[in-house]
């Protein structure tokens, strides 16, 4: 469905999700979205780039319900061939299913950046794009996540632009401080890591410049 109207396309895909996902879910995506449309505002996103990374916020989790059995199960109902990385880290195959999904179910809504931002939103990966960046964070530090790692990446976050640092070195410096904390996690849980965290890490460590702090 595509109505033409951005926020007829919105209203649309809540109501969708509201369907489809269960109450704490729903409640966290909403709070998602919500934080999507303040980071767009502070990066001064264009009204096209903001519609972009709502719809991946509304549809990041769509598919975050079902469990290993399950993605696996939808990924063959959905043609995709899952990677070994991603079966080893059963946290990131909804993001893998949930982009087959939209991409599927809303093909007139979801274009291919957007794909990018849903297939990525969990472990990152080298040279994310903008709206990447933005959806990664905005699932960390949304305010319902109550976890210490997203409290302290949240304050990071608005800790560094409060003191004056760009909101570019300020989203790659939370992303980076998000990576280590969740590798410093995987480790003390024996989990496998997937390649993309490691790799999205390094290229931050690589380009983020921490000489002026």
């Amino acid at each position: 469905m595509k109505t033409g109207d951005i926020m007829n396309d919105l209203e649309f895909l809540k109501e969708e999700i509201k369907n489809k996902l269960d109450n704490y879910r729903y409640l966290h995506v909403i709070s998602v979205y919500e934080e999507c449309a303040k980071l767009a505002d502070i990066f001064k996103l264009s009204k096209n780039q903001k519609h972009d990374l709502l719809i991946s916020a509304l549809l990041h989790d769509i598919t975050k319900g079902y469990d290993k059995h399950g993605q696996i199960a939808l990924a063959k109902e959905l043609g995709i061939t899952l990677k070994k990385d991603n079966l080893l880290s059963p946290k990131t195959l909804h993001a893998v299913t949930g982009e087959a999904y939209a991409k599927k179910y809303y093909p007139d809504l979801v274009k291919s950046n957007i794909c990018r931002y849903i297939r990525y939103h969990t472990t990152g990966r080298a040279n994310m794009s903008l709206g990447e960046k933005l959806l990664y964070l905005a699932d960390y530090i949304e305010p319902t996540r109550k976890f210490d790692d997203c409290i302290q990446v949240r304050e990071r976050f608005y800790g560094a632009l409060s003191k004056g640092k760009s909101s570019f070195w300020s989203l790659d410096d939370a992303i980076l401080f998000s990576l280590d904390l969740t590798l410093k996690q995987l480790i003390e849980e024996n989990a496998v890591i997937h390649p993309d965290t490691v790799k999205s890490r390094n290229y931050l460590l690589r380009t983020i410049d921490y000489s002026s702090k």
